[in-house]
């Protein structure tokens, strides 16, 4: 059983490493990093003594919105299991559901 869970799971991240890769989503890297950090593309590529925190400013808001981001939907699918045990345990609720 587990064997089959490290394999699916190989199988996702490669998939998910093979799209983020592609063509299409590879160019659009650069404005998402700008836009989430609030960068500018032309500051990032400044060979300046600055580079290093803006650097640091980049992984640090990135980090921030990715957690956030998290946060929401994780909050949002335990809200949802919660709320679907309480239908799926009450048989009342199931009994007027029928109706």
């Amino acid at each position: 059983m587990f064997a089959s869970t490290n394999i699916t799971i190989t199988v996702a991240f490669l998939a998910g490493l093979a799209s983020f890769l592609s063509p299409c989503v590879l160019p659009l890297v650069p404005g998402y990093i700008s836009l989430i950090s609030g960068v500018s593309i032309d500051r990032l590529k400044q060979q300046t003594e600055e580079r290093s925190s803006t650097r640091r400013w980049v992984i640090v808001n990135s980090l921030a919105f990715n957690v956030g981001l998290s946060l929401i939907f994780v909050s949002l699918g335990a809200a949802s299991g919660f709320i679907g045990s309480a239908v799926f345990s009450n048989p009342w609720l199931r009994i007027i559901g029928v109706w």
